[in-house]
């Protein structure tokens, strides 16, 4: 009869020791020779629980597992919830608590196998599916269920509300420790540590993940996940439930209702606008090199400072960025800080209570709580009068806004994007912008290039610009003579892009069938960055 004990396990493979429970450093470590255990600093891990010992135990490798031994520890050893009386050994899968933390010993050749995160976390994907067209058989009152979200689903305006009510019905159905909506690693509803959403939110397919007898071991670590179902929504939108150590693991059953549900759910999570960065025209290299800036920046959650002269693009790059990025369903709220009075600015972007002053006869939210769940665009930044940038600070460091006339500071969720045609760094220099606040502001930051910079971008230019403003004036879009697109080509665009759009508006105007050299009237405006002086102007008819 075979008395060993259930936890050991007769391999020949390196393992590693990764902390699942209470409080270690390191949190993992390859058992590649004796590793010493306790409160003491010169151990090769520390234990910080209160229960540690000095030198509380000791693991070495060995040809059938890992050896472990307690050193007359105050509150023992344990594997498998068996105290270790005499050094035992312990395999593949095998779970040691000692001082107050628990670690799982994995073996390294399953590790690769897994999804891997940061802290040793780790998942193995047991099961992958794609959706089931309903058949004869199926549970008419789980279709009728079915039939009633999506009606729910439709009549809501936002993906927002739509997913807030998603988390609610699987929390209820599922008895879950965790759900959430995951856009672009961005969580828009439910709870989960954004970590643990980004290594679930991947993949092309529904997966249900399990820590069980037949695969001892397989969890993410630090989150304590004993079981997990992901299922695509969209294009990198994802539906994620999670169950902990504790509780009973996801069936098979549940999972094939979870898939059928994120099947049915899936049209109202489809993007409007597939490609958001469909309104940047170009192909020059400095355009490329932008979509790629843009794209890789909309990954992260930081403030950007977008720069360039005026009417190149910048509210453009904005809106692409928000588009790109996981907020992409929370709104974009633009304020113009050149536009908006000085003496009404700090309500306008705080909100105010109601009475805070004359004519405040109801209370507003202002436009950073408007921007609550997506972003804020502060466009011209360097004219943000000086002590509302104190107040903005306050936004950025610690997420809270507090009204005009209010008492308490509320907390707000937003990212906030900000523009200027001006050098921020001669601003600081000069006293006239926040050195701390420029700081804050450009962590990540965009150069919108000048016109003048992509020339061989002009034809297209013109011709999406031809289009949309025909659209407008509702008449069919003009041809552009080669000699006024040879001009065009060769004007140094002191104005950029708006520049660009009013002279085609104005030549659209003035022409019949094609745009001459003559219905373009370019201004003679001096630039110190012409290349090619202008034509002259045409002559009046008479």
């Amino acid at each position: 009869m075979d008395t060993a004990p259930r936890w050991a396990t007769l391999s020949s493979m390196p393992f590693r020791l990764i902390l699942i429970d209470g409080e270690a450093q390191p949190s993992q470590l390859s058992i590649d020779g004796p590793l010493e255990l306790g409160r003491d600093p010169h151990c090769d891990i520390r234990l910080l629980g209160d229960s540690a010992s000095r030198y509380h135990l000791r693991l070495e490798p060995q040809s059938g597992g890992v050896l472990v031994s307690d050193h007359r520890s105050r509150n023992g050893t344990w594997i498998e919830g068996e105290r270790l009386n005499t050094p035992a050994l312990a395999g593949d899968g095998s779970r040691l608590s000692a001082g107050g933390a628990t670690w799982v010993i994995l073996a390294e050749e399953q590790l690769q196998k897994c999804i891997i995160a940061d802290g040793g976390l780790s998942l193995k994907a047991i099961t992958a599916a794609e959706p089931r067209p309903w058949a004869q058989g199926d549970d008419p009152a789980e279709l009728s269920g079915l039939h009633a979200l999506t009606r729910r689903l439709a009549a809501l305006d936002t993906t927002n509300e739509r997913a807030a009510l998603l988390v609610q019905l699987c929390n209820s159905w599922m008895k879950s420790d965790r759900c959430c909506i995951v856009r672009k690693h961005q969580i828009i509803s439910g709870s989960c540590s954004p970590r643990l959403a980004k290594r679930l939110a991947t993949g092309q397919q529904a997966r249900l993940l399990v820590l069980g007898q037949e695969l001892r071991g397989q969890t993410i670590a630090a989150e304590a996940v004993g079981s997990a179902a992901t299922l695509p929504l969209a294009e990198d939108c994802w539906l994620l439930v999670v169950r902990g150590l504790d509780g009973e693991a996801l069936s098979s059953e549940e999972f094939l209702r979870l898939n059928r549900l994120a099947s049915e759910a899936s049209p109202y999570f489809a993007q409007r606008n597939p490609h958001p960065l469909s309104e940047l025209v170009g192909t020059s290299a400095c355009m490329q090199r932008l979509r790629e800036r843009i794209l890789r920046i909309s990954q992260a959650d930081s403030t950007v400072l977008i720069s360039g002269e005026s009417g190149s693009g910048k509210e453009l790059i904005a809106r692409c960025l928000h588009r790109a990025s996981g907020r992409c369903d929370g709104p974009l709220v633009t304020v113009n800080c050149a536009a908006v009075a000085p003496s009404l600015f700090e309500a306008e972007l705080f909100g105010h209570e109601k009475g805070a002053f004359s004519g405040a006869d109801q209370a507003r939210p202002g436009r950073i709580r408007a921007a609550h769940g997506g972003t804020l665009f502060l466009d011209e930044i360097g004219e943000l009068p000086l002590e509302l940038q104190a107040k903005l600070l306050r936004v950025l460091q610690e997420g809270q806004v507090e009204p005009v006339g209010a008492h308490q500071p509320i907390s707000v969720d937003v990212r906030i994007m900000s523009a200027t045609n001006r050098d921020l760094a001669s601003e600081v220099a000069a006293g006239r912008f926040r050195e701390d606040l420029f700081y804050r502001l450009d962590v990540l930051r965009i150069v919108s290039p000048a016109l003048r910079e992509r020339r061989e971008d002009i034809p297209i230019l013109a011709a999406a610009l031809l289009e949309r403003l025909s659209k407008q004036h509702q008449r069919p879009p003009p041809a552009l003579s080669p000699e006024a697109l040879r001009i065009l080509c060769q004007e140094s665009w002191p104005g950029n892009i708006r520049q660009l759009a009013n002279t085609l508006e104005r030549a659209l105007v003035l022409s019949e069938t094609t745009i001459t050299p003559a219905d373009l009237e370019l201004s003679t405006i001096p630039t110190a960055s012409s290349e090619t002086p202008p034509p002259p102007p045409p002559a009046s008819p008479k």
